[in-house]
């Protein structure tokens, strides 16, 4: 099975399908009638798989998500938010939250 993903005039994945093997790009743009820009997507070709909502990067051919907090940037590389501050490793059972108004990583308690 592959996935597509279908983008906007604005580079905004709206919508993402799982098909056959032996579905192309032409083939699902016939299927779904459609003249927006299609790709197949996956976290082997562009780092992560898109999703709705996500910004396609025709110049790099990633995806990325909406940006989590103001202070984040994005690895235009793989197409993931970095925090200003590495969360830290975990030692035992915390359980990490950004708090963008201190700009530190909080431990809100206990994961099983």
């Amino acid at each position: 099975m592959k996935y597509f993903a279908e983008v906007s005039p604005t580079n905004t994945v709206i919508r993402t399908i799982l098909a056959d093997d032996t579905e192309t790009v032409d083939s699902i743009k016939k299927i779904y009638n459609s003249i927006n820009f299609w790709f197949e997507t996956s976290e082997a070709l562009s780092g992560q798989r898109a999703a709705e909502g996500y910004t396609y990067d025709p110049s790099s051919g990633i995806c990325y998500s909406p940006q989590p907090y103001p202070s984040w940037t994005l690895n235009s590389t793989n197409g993931s938010w970095v925090p200003p501050v590495p969360k830290p490793e975990d030692v035992g059972y915390e359980l990490w939250q950004w708090d963008e108004d201190t700009q530190t990583w909080v431990d809100i308690g206990y994961k099983e």
